[in-house]
């Protein structure tokens, strides 16, 4: 990002903006988890066994449960950090009255977290007594986590990318870069560690998804760093923790 340019816009055409940003990424990230969720079921319901139908299980826990939690931690401690947007209006002097809208816009991203939890998948009940146990549909569900977990990546990527973009012409997109991105590190950390408490749950797999989680907290951390270089004043968004 340019360092030359320091503008700062609360117009409501950009504050639209911002939201639209956020609600796209939100909106990803939600489209490719239940997408996994549906597929994982479909193979559950079919196959009947039972470390298939804990996966499932623990991926539709992961997105109904864990994630929202994350995501409203990361939420207020995005609020409460000197990036979030009322602090960059307000450390601009701008005034009481620009800083009170700052606040307002702030409290509809929690509405978008909130709005893409209606309508939460339940966990599944299939009856495992008669299984079939076919290694191939493992590998089957190894490709569908691993394509999940790169569709992950390439999302985040691509969000953080078009975040910069419009920091360049609006520095208050900087206060939503590293929330995006916390958010994309919070899934794939999230899902890493509800997934592999499966018993018995391949080796290779628990592998991909530590791994996984590993490299997108490693590519946030480094965001993060060339955010300091173009904010300068401002803190970045604390390091997310799956509880």
């Amino acid at each position: 990002m340019s360092t030359q340019k320091r503008r700062m816009s609360l117009k409501k055409e950009e504050q639209e903006k911002l939201l639209k940003v956020y609600e796209k990424a939100l909106t990803e990230l939600k489209s490719d988890t239940e997408k996994l969720i549906k597929n994982l079921s479909n193979t559950a319901e079919s196959e009947r066994f039972k470390q298939i139908v804990d996966i499932a299980n623990a991926s539709i826990q992961f997105y109904a449960e864990d994630l929202k939690n994350i995501m409203l931690s990361n939420y207020q401690a995005w609020r409460e950090s000197k990036v979030s947007i009322a602090k960059q209006v307000e450390a601009s002097l701008a005034g009481d009255n620009a800083v009170l809208e700052a606040k307002s816009l702030e409290k509809n991203f929690e509405r978008k977290i909130e709005e893409m939890y209606k309508n939460m998948p339940g966990l599944i009940k299939v009856d495992d007594t008669t299984p079939n146990i076919d290694p191939e549909k493992m590998e089957q569900i190894k490709q569908e986590i691993t394509n999940y977990v790169e569709k992950l990546n390439g999302a985040e990527r691509k969000h953080r990318l078009s975040i910069n973009k419009y920091a360049e012409e609006n520095q208050l997109f900087i206060g939503i870069q590293g929330h995006v991105s916390a958010t994309f590190t919070a899934a794939h950390e999230g899902f890493a560690a509800r997934a592999t408490q499966v018993k018995g749950l391949a080796d290779e797999l628990s592998n991909i998804l530590k791994q996984a989680a590993a490299d997108m907290e490693q590519a946030n951390s480094d965001m993060k760093k060339k955010g300091v270089n173009s904010a300068k004043n401002l803190e970045q968004f604390p390091k997310p923790r799956f509880q």
